[in-house]
């Protein structure tokens, strides 16, 4: 039934006010916040004036509630999107087993011999239209209808940046606009491995993907369908990234990572500190779990995120070694083999 929802009212909706939405270069939801908030006040002040109150003065509040609780941030929160068929499920998850340590092995050698000038010559942030190229062949490819392009990456401001900073998130997808809006560099310095998995992932909440694990088994199989070497890096990166064994990463990103931790130490945000101790006292800051993170060396044989991996990575010999000419609507790259090669 959501499917059927997603595929005739909610993905057509997002295709037709997406390309308005990403046109307005400030965050619209920075805007209804303020305008929610001004509407309570309003509305809050008209006995002290002797004024009655309209029903229509309601809006202020319900506005508010629909921002705060369609997010999903908190447990009460109810979105339709919830209640999609989970992306493991369509990509076949298998079970966890003894091969594990061998992908993890095989993921780390990668990782480690990772060319240095790859690592350099990748841009700061994804091609947005390598990125959607790649999500249309994972949509497309699990029997997903189609979902939206997202042509603007909008940058943090006023509220929305404080609360979204002091939750602890690098950036949100918006359900009622949306958009996607991340914080800007001088806010939150970040590897270039962390911009593309946020931009990434940001993005594969906007094609109507709530869950944070949905999102993050998205984001693996749409940076292994990009044309970019770096996304394949970034994809593994991702994976050694949900656990705690140890993992050595070349010198590039090693050099990039402490000059990143150097300018997160100089950062003075005081008001940003004040409401994270809030969020952290009262259970609502960001929480790796839901991402998929584990803390034990192995996950669990029903684990969705590696069961993924596992399937895609190892399971199907997935190597990208093989030539083929992937057309954008501006230019033409080679990549390696598909996972999704019905689609190419």
């Amino acid at each position: 039934m959501i499917e059927a929802y997603w595929a005739w009212v909610g993905g057509p909706t997002a295709r037709l006010l997406g390309s308005w939405v990403d046109g307005i270069s400030i965050p619209i939801s920075e805007i209804l916040l303020i305008l929610a908030l001004a509407l309570i006040f309003f509305r809050l002040s008209l006995p002290w004036i002797g004024l009655s109150v309209p029903i229509i003065w309601w809006i202020g509040p319900i506005l508010l509630g629909i921002m705060a609780f369609s997010q999903g941030v908190t447990t009460i929160d109810w979105v339709p999107s919830v209640f999609r068929a989970p992306p493991h499920i369509r990509a076949g998850s298998v079970s966890v087993g003894e091969n594990f340590h061998g992908w993890k092995e095989r993921v780390k050698e990668r990782v480690y011999v990772f060319s240095e000038e790859a690592y350099l010559q990748a841009e700061s942030s994804p091609n947005l239209k390598e990125v959607d190229r790649a999500v249309k062949r994972v949509l497309n490819g699990l029997s997903y209808p189609p979902g939206r392009e997202v042509k603007k990456i909008k940058e943090m401001m006023g509220l929305t940046r404080l609360m979204g900073l002091a939750y602890g998130g690098p950036a949100y997808h918006d359900v009622v606009t949306g958009e996607v809006v991340m914080a800007a560099e001088n806010d939150l310095p970040r590897t270039k491995v962390y911009r593309w998995l946020t931009v990434v992932h940001e993005i594969a909440h906007a094609q109507g993907f709530t869950r944070e694990i949905d999102a993050e088994v998205l984001t693996w199989l749409i940076l292994k369908e990009m044309e970019s070497p770096f996304a394949q890096f970034c994809a593994d990166v991702q994976a050694l990234s949900k656990g705690p064994w140890e993992w050595k990463a070349p010198p590039a990103y090693r050099k990039e990572q402490d000059k990143v931790l150097m300018a997160r130490k100089s950062l003075k945000q005081p008001v940003v500190a004040w409401l994270s101790s809030i969020w952290k006292r009262g259970g609502l800051q960001n929480n790796v779990v839901k991402y998929g993170s584990i803390s034990k060396s192995r996950p669990p044989v029903n684990h969705p995120f590696f069961g993924v991996v596992l399937k895609w990575d190892v399971g199907n010999s997935m190597v990208f070694d093989a030539e083929i000419e992937v057309k954008g609507e501006d230019e033409s790259v080679e990549k390696g083999a598909s996972l999704f090669p019905d689609l190419d």
